[in-house]
């Protein structure tokens, strides 16, 4: 189809006219469908010596050719990773919630307890016929200085204020954040770096439902 404004003509035109007159320029289409099924022929557009091609929306455009882009090292922050940390500390946070109420639904005897001790701190509990088989706390870990680059996990019947039997750490290599488990953890060790805070989720709660197949 031409678009408004426009003459396309054949090549055996092009040929022929270029022969004979030099005040148009004939700019080349490739190969298009003609109308009323007509099949395809390649095409040339014509136009004044002074004049532009009308720019051609049918050839690929430059944003859609997945140009690769370079990798810019550049200064991470405390606040990088304290906002990195938040928002993984609630993607775990959301996790649980959903693997809570998952299992809750397993077994008849069995229940669950989802506990929001603050923002960003909360408590998990897993009961068998009403006994507590299965509690841990998950929180963010602030320094002294207000900071906050690591996160708590402990697990067990008997916490202590700021006990934790694993510690996720946040690292960076100048160009991205990452998490890492310090590994404390024998059964589940993993020291793998992630950016996915929901791997980090799922390892914490394979070490939490240990507890149950005791």
């Amino acid at each position: 189809m031409v678009n408004p404004n426009e003459i396309w003509v054949s090549s055996i035109f092009q040929q022929l006219a270029n022969d004979e007159n030099q005040n148009f320029k004939y700019i080349d289409l490739g190969i298009r469908d003609l109308a009323k099924e007509y099949g395809n022929m390649h095409l040339y557009q014509v136009v004044r010596e002074y004049e532009e091609a009308t720019p051609d929306v049918h050839k690929e455009k430059v944003d859609d050719l997945n140009i690769p882009m370079p990798r810019i090292r550049r200064e991470v922050t405390d606040k990088d990773k304290k906002d990195f940390v938040k928002a993984s500390l609630s993607k775990i946070s959301d996790y649980f919630k959903y693997a809570l109420k998952t299992i809750e639904k397993s077994e008849n005897d069995l229940e669950t307890e989802f506990t929001e001790k603050g923002q960003y701190d909360f408590e998990a509990d897993i009961f068998i016929s009403r006994s507590n088989k299965a509690h841990c706390r998950i929180s963010l870990d602030i320094d002294y200085g207000g900071s906050a680059k690591s996160i708590k996990f402990a697990y067990g019947q008997h916490i202590s204020e700021g006990s934790a039997n694993e510690i996720i750490y946040v690292e960076d290599d100048g160009f991205d954040l990452f998490l890492k488990p310090m590994g404390m953890s024998m059964q589940h060790q993993t020291h793998e770096q992630t950016k996915d805070a929901t791997e980090i989720a799922k390892y914490l709660w394979l070490v939490y439902i240990q507890a149950l197949s005791y």
